[in-house]
């Protein structure tokens, strides 16, 4: 796995042993990438918030695509050494923060502040965490009206009942992997 673009491209991230862990592919961070480079052009000035964050894939390539900031969430205490050390090496450590928590207690805890530009969402499968997930950030301030919340599911597993406080703008499917782009309601 790897940094596709930017400034940190081709820089190799170190990743979990085992199958334990299902990091986002590079073919599927390249056509997600492209999305957001076609709806925000360059990603400078964002923030950005990747929960279930792993190895950092996603929140490390919006940083070295121009992200201003990134937070990123995790509960294993070995996901935040690997993503420390993968911040580290892709040289982010200023524009970077690291949460071993579970990311809904990170969502309604006090070390996050602000809204921010992309949330990304890429919890285990078959785990009904990202509905969960989304319950707590529609009462959160962290999401505000022009948030782009990009939630990673297994294809098998369709977000069809979001509740009212979400808008499904579209999904796209990449193999056994679907990406959902996800709004907040206007009605809300």
């Amino acid at each position: 796995m790897r940094i596709i673009s930017g400034s940190a491209r081709g820089k190799k991230l170190k990743e979990f042993k085992g199958n334990d862990i299902r990091p986002t592919s590079d073919r599927v961070r390249e056509a997600l990438f492209s999305s957001l480079q076609c709806r925000f052009g360059l990603l400078s000035d964002l923030r950005v918030l990747d929960l279930y964050a792993g190895t950092g894939s996603l929140g490390l390539e919006a940083l070295s695509r121009g992200a201003n900031e990134a937070c990123f969430v995790d509960l294993r205490p070995e996901s935040c050494r690997i993503l420390r050390d993968n911040i580290e090496s892709c040289r982010f450590k200023e524009r970077a923060k690291v949460i071993n928590a579970d990311a809904c207690s990170a969502i309604e805890s006090y070390r996050l502040s602000g809204s921010f530009d992309i949330i990304f969402l890429d919890p285990p499968y078959s785990q009904d965490l990202v509905p969960r997930t989304l319950k707590t950030l529609a009462d959160s301030k962290l999401v505000g009206d022009q948030t782009l919340i990009i939630a990673e599911t297994e294809a098998k597993e369709l977000l069809e009942a979001l509740d009212t406080n979400w808008v499904l703008e579209s999904s796209r499917k990449y193999g056994r992997t679907l990406i959902h782009f996800i709004r907040r309601s206007p009605e809300r």
